[in-house]
């Protein structure tokens, strides 16, 4: 008879409640929860006793890898003698199908190895969602704060660095056919701008996204755990997902779902938050978000489409526009 151990993963795009999420998973006794552990390695210790520190999109896909392989090792049984359920929530990880695909056919070989030693591994992922616009808004704040830095300063090597992220992300969703060139080019050509650009190739992966949860749903409806942001004090509900995600029954503190959740730049009302945006950025938004209106309807945020209908002086139009090869961007004017 095998002794299953479970290992999960939860994919979300950042600022939309992870480091709560993770606090609910660890509230359960039996369940230990990592947050962000792909981030882990941002910290390096260079030859020369320098600790240096690296921004998200300056780190390499083997990287990140690194910790999931790490508790899925089977050297590493101590924490599975003192846990059911082992996993992370995982931020900033625009185009998550690649990276689950990589995740089970390591758990296949895993499993094949030690397919005579009693133990098997599950996995087992899900995806944390927030509205759209909240999302972008907080995320595209916090870039700015970086793209301040690196720009003034001049960093070259972390501007390049940031080009790459996205444009890994931008090539993977135009060769999933997620976005046309000619759509991604004229926003591109229109928006010169480095600070409305940075925003745009953030909205474009923040589409990717929601994309890729999308099909993911589609494709594997009864294996998916997926969490809303919006629905956390669904108390019955939100202990069904969790229960699905790690076997284990949670009981939980109303409390810790009363909690306040990514208040940092104050985006409860996004009525307030589109207006604050100002034209450039609510056309960028919803030319790219039009492209995956079904998407976002199967999701749940159907109504982010009427928000901006009501805003009379705004238009927005129905475009019908219905491992990875990069596209490439530029921060720089042309």
């Amino acid at each position: 008879m095998h002794s299953t151990k479970i290992y999960f993963v939860v994919y979300t795009t950042g600022f939309s409640g992870s480091l709560f999420l993770s606090k609910i998973l660890n509230s359960h006794k039996d369940v230990f929860c990592l947050h962000e552990s792909e981030m882990f390695e941002a910290i390096r210790i260079r030859d020369d006793g320098i600790v240096e520190e690296r921004f998200f999109f300056e780190l390499e896909e083997k990287e990140k890898f690194s910790r999931h392989f790490f508790f899925m090792s089977p050297f590493l049984q101590h924490y599975y003698n003192g846990y059911k359920a082992v996993g992370s929530v995982e931020t900033a990880r625009f185009n998550p199908q690649p990276a689950i695909k990589i995740l089970k056919d390591f758990v296949a070989y895993k499993n094949e190895i030690l397919k005579d030693s009693g133990v098997q591994l599950d996995f087992r992922y899900g995806f944390l969602l927030r509205s759209p616009i909240k999302v972008v808004n907080s995320f595209s704040k916090e870039l700015e704060k970086i793209l301040n830095v690196i720009l003034n300063q001049n960093m070259k090597e972390k501007i390049k660095k940031l080009e790459e992220f996205f444009g890994k992300v931008i090539g993977y969703a135009k060769e999933q056919g997620y976005i046309s060139e000619d759509k991604l080019s004229n926003l591109i050509e229109k928006f010169k701008n480095p600070y409305h650009r940075a925003f745009l190739f953030l909205t474009a992966c923040v589409m990717t996204f929601l994309k890729d949860v999308t099909r993911s749903i589609l494709n594997e409806k009864e294996n998916i755990v997926i969490f809303r942001l919006e629905e956390k004090n669904k108390k019955d509900l939100f202990e069904e997902k969790l229960k699905k995600l790690t076997s284990q029954e949670y009981k939980l503190d109303e409390k810790i779902l009363e909690e306040k959740v990514n208040q940092k730049h104050k985006s409860d009302d996004e009525i307030s938050i589109l207006y604050d945006w100002g034209k450039e950025k609510r056309e960028i938004f919803f030319d790219l978000m039009i492209n995956c209106e079904e998407e976002i309807k199967i999701l749940g945020y159907s109504y982010i489409f009427n928000l901006m209908s009501n805003l009379d002086h705004i238009y927005y139009q129905n475009i019908t526009d219905i491992f990875y090869p990069p596209h490439k961007i530029s921060f720089a004017s042309q």
